[in-house]
């Protein structure tokens, strides 16, 4: 008889349970569920996010965002849990939550419009790393057709309110997008006005570099 990939007491497999500080073992421990395409291990990972420690629930989120990057569609039944997760009082998990949502945001952007206004909430309330995924979000988003109007001021107003040190990462993230005249009109527009706030020569170089690729990109 083939022995188990993964052995199914998952909450004794993270690193907290075996007295690890780092995430080494999470994160085999993700690859060893993403490459099974093991549901069964998703579900019990789910139990321990809701249910566990606080450590425990840490390493959970963990395995929950590096699942979904190697497997997206494995982590997919397991939304509702990740939703209810951005509420928490605990920024490691809600940071988590959204780092895990954000893989689902481009396979799938369907089943994550309808939690917009619960991720924005969710990102206002959190860290600067909730802050960073939110973009990821929004910019997955935003390349369907059918958000992107809705999606565009969304961007647009956390452009003119994001800490000048995530800026040009932001920036840069949604210079990616193919979009049209109108939408990079705004977004050079935003962006200019903001190269007159204090920072570093080499956030201004990265922004000004970011405003002429879209001014050439739409002429």
């Amino acid at each position: 008889m083939q022995k188990p990939l993964i052995k199914p007491d998952i909450e004794a497999q993270l690193a907290s349970a075996l007295g690890r500080r780092d995430e080494v073992p999470n994160v085999e421990l993700a690859k060893q569920i993403a490459q099974a395409n093991d549901a069964a291990s998703v579900t019990s990972l789910a139990t321990v996010l809701q249910n566990g420690a606080k450590a425990v629930r840490q390493d959970a989120i963990k395995v929950f965002y590096e699942i979904g990057t190697r497997n997206p569609p494995l982590i997919l039944s397991q939304l509702p849990v990740l939703l209810n997760i951005l509420t928490s009082k605990n920024n490691r998990l809600v940071w988590g939550g959204m780092a895990a949502v954000a893989t689902l945001s481009e396979p799938f952007p369907d089943k994550i419009f309808p939690h917009l206004n619960r991720i924005l909430a969710a990102a206002d309330a959190g860290s600067v790393i909730a802050k960073d995924r939110l973009i990821d979000i929004l910019v997955a988003l935003t390349g369907v057709t059918a958000y992107s109007n809705e999606i565009m001021p969304i961007i647009v107003a956390r452009l003119q309110t994001s800490a000048v040190n995530q800026l040009p990462m932001y920036a840069e993230k949604v210079a990616r997008l193919t979009l049209d005249h109108t939408h990079a009109a705004i977004i050079i527009s935003t962006l200019e006005s903001r190269m007159c706030e204090p920072m570093s020569p080499s956030k201004k170089k990265r922004l000004e570099k970011t405003i002429q690729s879209l001014s050439q990109s739409n002429h």
